[in-house]
C-alpha cells in the first residue's frame, strides 16, 4: 500500500488550478469570501513589507507569507494604491484585475 500524500493548505494556494478548484469548492459552500479576503489580507502585508519604511521589524521566526499563486488578480486596495503612487513617482508592479472583478466573472460563470 502506497504511502497517503499529505497536501497542505500551502501547496494548493501555491498552484494556479488548485487554488481554482478550492475557490469552486468554497463557492458550492457560500464561503468565497474567506479565500478572498485571506488572498487581499496577503497581497496587502506583502505590500507594506516590500513598500514600507524601514520601521517595519519583521521577526522572520514568528512570521511567514505563503507564496500564492503567482497569475492572482492584484487587490483592488493595492492597484488603488499603485494609481496614487504612480502620479508621484512610486508605485507597485501587477496585474490591477480587482478580486471583485474575479468574483464576478465566477458567479456569471455559475462557479
Amino acid at each position: 500500500i502506497p504511502a497517503p500524500v499529505i497536501i497542505t493548505l500551502e501547496d494548493v494556494l501555491s498552484m494556479k488550478e488548485s487554488l481554482h478548484l478550492f475557490m469552486i469548492h468554497l463557492s458550492k459552500e457560500f464561503s468565497m469570501e474567506c479565500l478572498l479576503s485571506y488572498i487581499e489580507i496577503s497581497q496587502f502585508q506583502e505590500y507594506v513589507i516590500n513598500n514600507g519604511n524601514e520601521e517595519i521589524i519583521i521577526n522572520e521566526d514568528n512570521y511567514k507569507q505563503i507564496q500564492l499563486a503567482s497569475d492572482l488578480p492584484i487587490s483592488s486596495v493595492i492597484s488603488e494604491n499603485k494609481r496614487t503612487q504612480t502620479t508621484t513617482g512610486g508605485g507597485y508592479r501587477g496585474r490591477t484585475t480587482s478580486i471583485s472583478a474575479v468574483t464576478k466573472q465566477m458567479e456569471s460563470a455559475n462557479i
